[in-house]
């Protein structure tokens, strides 16, 4: 058996598009502070992850997966480079801090190409 994926299970993978208020909400549970641009991935109507930045002063990331995102490498390897090219569109620095208890996202921030500051403080710059 071809351990290739057939194009059946290639189409089956998130769509990522830009992200609405709804899917801050659904990801976060609570309503935006700020205007926010960004990307969601989304699989059969559900939310699998979000990335954006908020428009606050300063400029802050947030980003949170869902643990089936992860089964999707492709579809975060896309997502991140959208990410990216969110960061480098904006002309001031924007900053980022990881999520208390959440391993992974110190990882994370340093893989999209934050550098750490101090006290867990992350700064994105061209």
């Amino acid at each position: 058996m071809n351990p290739m994926k057939t194009n059946n299970q290639r189409q089956h993978e998130p769509v990522i598009r830009s992200i609405t208020e709804q899917d801050y909400i659904e990801m976060f549970g609570t309503k935006p502070q700020y205007t926010l641009r960004g990307y969601a991935s989304e699989l059969d109507g559900e939310v699998l992850g979000v990335a954006g930045v908020f428009h606050s002063r300063p400029l802050s990331a947030f980003s949170k997966l869902k643990p089936d995102m992860k089964l999707h490498k492709r579809s975060v390897v896309v997502a991140v480079r959208k990410f990216r090219e969110l960061l480098n569109s904006f002309y001031d620095e924007v900053f980022a801090a990881p999520e208390e208890g959440e391993e992974s996202a110190e990882r994370f921030l340093k893989h999209v190409g934050f550098r750490k500051l101090h006290d867990g403080v992350f700064v994105w710059q061209k």
